[in-house]
């Protein structure tokens, strides 16, 4: 957390060797294509600040070339708030997007773009002020039931918010 300007999403973009190096060596995991026992493979997922989706279904813009676990599927479409969305969508999660589909709020592009982060199985997760775009309600669900939920359990996550009252109850900063 911190107040804007100060560094929050420059150092994602730095883990994600976005920025430009001026001194010191960067290391890099020997084999990041491993995947451990728990299904991660050693890979980020990143959510950026200003979410960016291909002009396809919103299903495919979550999976992104990953096969299809359903299970999975639903339970990243609970977790990051999509169904009542998706209820209202005359193809659900088939819709297709963009130029010659449905546009999609800030908080729904937010959110999808969200879902396809907590859906890859990489073992570290990036996320760059995914409750920014959406309601305080939306935004305490996505609190309770993705950043604390199991979707995220045993995964490096590293959220950037200035939401701190909300995952940090009764913090205060400058």
């Amino acid at each position: 957390t911190g107040p804007t300007a100060s560094g929050k999403s420059a150092l994602l973009l730095a883990l994600l060797g976005e920025m430009t190096q001026l001194e010191g060596q960067l290391l890099m995991h020997k084999d990041a294509s491993r995947v451990g026992a728990d299904g991660l493979s050693h890979t980020i997922a990143y959510a950026a600040q200003a979410p960016w989706l291909r002009h396809q279904s919103i299903r495919a813009n979550i999976l992104f070339g990953a096969p299809l676990d359903e299970s999975r599927h639903a339970a990243v479409l609970d977790a990051c708030a999509l169904r009542p969305d998706l209820a209202v969508l005359e193809d659900g999660d088939s819709t297709e997007i963009g130029a010659r589909g449905v546009s999609l709020s800030g908080g729904q592009k937010a959110r999808v773009a969200l879902a396809r982060a907590v859906y890859a199985r990489s073992r570290y997760v990036l996320l760059d002020d995914p409750l920014s775009a959406v309601d305080s309600h939306t935004a305490r669900a996505l609190f309770e039931n993705l950043l604390m939920g199991p979707l995220l359990q045993g995964r490096t996550v590293i959220l950037v918010t200035h939401h701190v009252d909300l995952v940090l109850p009764g913090a205060h900063y400058l």
